[in-house]
């Protein structure tokens, strides 16, 4: 299976990305005691990645010895597309992996509470990339069974194996 190649930053998208920073230059400009605030956001941001980052890295000890083999042996690999579950587990991985290096996906893993994924993110770039990979379609995603439901890791395969495959 290949893995997933990120495509390069289009004109639209720095286009997109320098209005961003002039707004928030032109807002600050604007309001210049919004800066007060500034250090406070900062600190908070940073203690909830610490305390996010010690959450994952505390589940992973707890889950020494598993790996992708543990996690594709809780499906039924006969009734399963095992390319599936392999693109939905590194996908997820190289998402955490800012984290903790290789943490170990379980089936019953919440992707927004347990493992901090931010939904936006898992909406327009990790299940982007797990169709990619995977060779599924993503038009017609409402017709899913799974729309709406996803809210494990376990969910998520059961998201792309009921989406069509893509005609090669």
């Amino acid at each position: 299976m290949p893995k997933f190649e990120s495509r390069p930053v289009t004109w639209v998208g720095w286009l997109v990305q320098t209005l961003i920073v002039a707004t928030i230059v032109w807002f600050f400009w604007e309001v210049p005691k919004a800066l007060f605030f500034l250090p406070f956001v900062a600190v908070g941001l940073f203690i909830v990645a610490r305390l996010r980052k010690r959450q994952l890295q505390r589940m992973a000890k707890n889950r020494a010895g598993e790996s992708i083999c543990t996690f594709a042996r809780s499906f039924d690999c006969s009734m399963t597309d095992t390319w599936v579950i392999r693109a939905v587990y590194e996908q997820l991985q190289a998402y955490l992996r800012g984290d903790v290096s290789a943490f170990p996906l379980r089936r019953e893993d919440n992707l927004v509470k347990e493992l901090g994924i931010d939904c936006e993110d898992l909406g327009y770039d990790i299940v982007d990339e797990i169709a990619t990979r995977t060779g599924r379609s993503l038009e017609n995603f409402e017709e899913n069974p799974y729309w709406e439901k996803v809210e494990t890791v376990g969910d998520l395969v059961q998201f792309f194996l009921h989406q069509p495959r893509i005609a090669a």
